[in-house]
């Protein structure tokens, strides 16, 4: 059966985390809630030194950068859809 793939990633002023999940393909078509995703992989971490002092959208993108660098050996050879709440975010991946 075919999976997609779908990375959730979000940041406070301190801490960031993310979640890697599948969800069947043809669930993908519905709303979120009814999609049933399967954890794959969670992350976090937190915003120590000089990277507190980093503007949201910075945080909001190392958030995303480090996931995909930590799920890179699950990721590398397939697609997937992020999911991010940062429009700034959301515009450059999609403009």
């Amino acid at each position: 059966q075919d999976y997609a793939m779908c990375l959730f990633t979000d940041t406070s002023e301190i801490h960031w985390a993310a979640v890697l999940t599948q969800v069947k393909e043809q669930k993908m078509r519905k709303v979120i809630e009814e999609q049933d995703h399967e954890p794959l992989s969670f992350l976090s971490g937190s915003f120590t030194d000089h990277s507190e002092n980093w503007s949201i959208v910075e945080k909001e993108a190392f958030a995303v950068v480090e996931s995909m660098t930590r799920v890179d050996f699950l990721t590398a050879t397939t697609e997937f859809t992020l999911f991010t709440d940062h429009w700034n975010l959301t515009y450059i991946f999609d403009p």
